[in-house]
């Protein structure tokens, strides 16, 4: 749940939920996630906009005994992003971030993504996290092949309120423990009042 207290400022918070569609126990993530964004720029036609704040909600299962998910989250984080309009729209995001889950491996990530609409309410997307505090193949507990994550998708806006991403992620195979692409699908829905 996100909530967007002025145009500029958001507070959300989150808890993942493992095995809630397929076969085994459900499982709930012992910690919740939160978030804060500031928008500090609003974009113009020349310059991008730009946004910092902190997100503690990392992908996928939290690991009790590293203190971290299998994907980190983003802790703090800068953002610049920009949208063009020609015959659809694209837009660009970049950033920089800080993962808090620092007991294995610790220092500045850089991450990066594009979306590109196909026809009103349905955009292609294409997102690549470096991992780069994620990556020591001499830490004990290392969980990647140092290649990043590229992940891609379809975007699908129902109206102004509703929203649902599938999604396919870890295309260069990063990710250690498990091999594979990993089928995501999300569901977002948006009210005003």
């Amino acid at each position: 749940m996100k909530i967007g207290f002025h145009d500029r400022l958001m507070l959300g918070a989150t808890f993942g939920i493992q095995e809630f569609i397929g076969r085994g126990k459900i499982t709930v993530n012992n910690r919740p996630g939160f978030q804060v964004r500031l928008r500090m720029l609003e974009e113009s036609e020349k310059n991008p906009a730009m946004a910092i704040g902190i997100d503690t909600q990392g992908e996928n299962r939290y690991l009790d005994d590293e203190e971290r998910y299998e994907r980190k989250s983003k802790g703090f984080f800068a953002v610049i992003s920009k949208n063009y309009r020609s015959i659809r729209d694209i837009s660009f995001h970049c950033g920089i971030n800080y993962s808090l889950e620092t007991r294995d491996e610790k220092g500045l990530n850089a991450f990066c993504g594009t979306a590109v609409e196909v026809f009103p309410g349905m955009s292609i997307l294409v997102d690549y996290n470096a991992a780069f505090d994620d990556n020591d193949s001499a830490v004990l507990t290392h969980r990647t092949r140092g290649r990043g994550y590229l992940d891609t998708g379809i975007r699908f806006d129902y109206m102004d309120n509703l929203r649902i991403k599938i999604l396919f992620k870890d295309l260069l195979n990063n990710y250690i423990p498990e091999g594979g692409v990993a089928r995501t699908v999300e569901i977002f829905y948006v009210n005003y009042f």
